[in-house]
């Protein structure tokens, strides 16, 4: 009797843990998270809600529109150290799914699919005097980061090709581009993002990890465009024809 009583005791305490254990706040996490936001200028995080095994937060960067980031994770990895996420973005202007695996400092996203519309993109560029029509959609099979830099990226990314308008203190302008496709990958520890029309290269874009950003225009750009080519830009067509850089990060 005694026996059978501890049994029972014993099931009860443990279904009882295990109760905790499923049904533990996302919110406990919100240290670790504020952590991540301080070391990335411009990012918000807001509320957060769900456990730690199915749950959302709301993030903002900079000017774009607030993004709730949803995830689903199992008990194994944790047991051996590792923290695997199923993730979704959802913005307006943006969706996205990616898997998330963190052991220790080093953090690897795979099978990131993003489909992000021009209205999500002109709220950056916009005032830049750049405007896009269309959505762009990027796959991207690995992303290693360490040392709060990434250390290995391949990806794609594709545009249908679609009006653009470009707007200068002296004019603006309208015209058609064709369809785009871009490749990113790291090269010296920046990373690289090569866009191509048909015809040739066309767009360079580089971050390193002082959060500099560089883009690098070709000459073939105006010209498949069909727009004035700027009377600063670089006659030599073997360079850039215009080279603009800024700290975004």
């Amino acid at each position: 009797m005694v026996a059978r009583t501890g049994i029972v005791l014993l099931v009860g305490t443990l279904t009882f843990l295990i109760s905790i254990i499923i049904n533990l706040p996302a919110s406990i996490f919100s240290k670790q998270i504020d952590g991540v936001a301080q070391n990335l200028k411009g990012l918000q995080i807001g509320k957060i809600s769900g456990t730690i095994w199915e749950g959302s937060l709301e993030t903002q960067y900079q000017e774009f529109p607030v993004t709730s980031v949803s995830w689903n994770t199992i008990l194994l990895p944790l047991i051996l150290g590792k923290l695997n996420l199923e993730l979704s973005l959802d913005a307006s202007g943006l969706k996205g799914k990616s898997d998330l695996s963190i052991s220790g400092d080093a953090v690897k996203l795979t099978n990131l699919n993003l489909e992000i519309n021009s209205s999500f993109i002109n709220r950056k560029t916009r005032p830049y005097g750049l405007k896009l029509s269309e959505s762009i959609t990027v796959t991207v099979p690995e992303i290693y980061v360490s040392d709060n830099w990434f250390n290995k990226m391949n990806g794609g990314l594709l545009w249908p090709g679609g009006v653009i308008e470009i707007e200068t203190p002296l004019e603006r302008l309208r015209t058609q581009l064709p369809m785009l496709q871009g490749i990113a990958k790291m090269e010296n520890k920046e990373v690289k993002l090569y866009m191509y029309s048909k015809s040739g290269e066309i767009i360079i874009l580089s971050l390193n990890q002082s959060g500099w950003a560089k883009a690098e225009i070709n000459h073939l750009f105006f010209e498949i465009a069909k727009i004035p080519f700027p009377s600063s830009g670089a006659v030599n067509k073997k360079d850039p024809a215009i080279t603009m850089e800024e700290k975004i990060l």
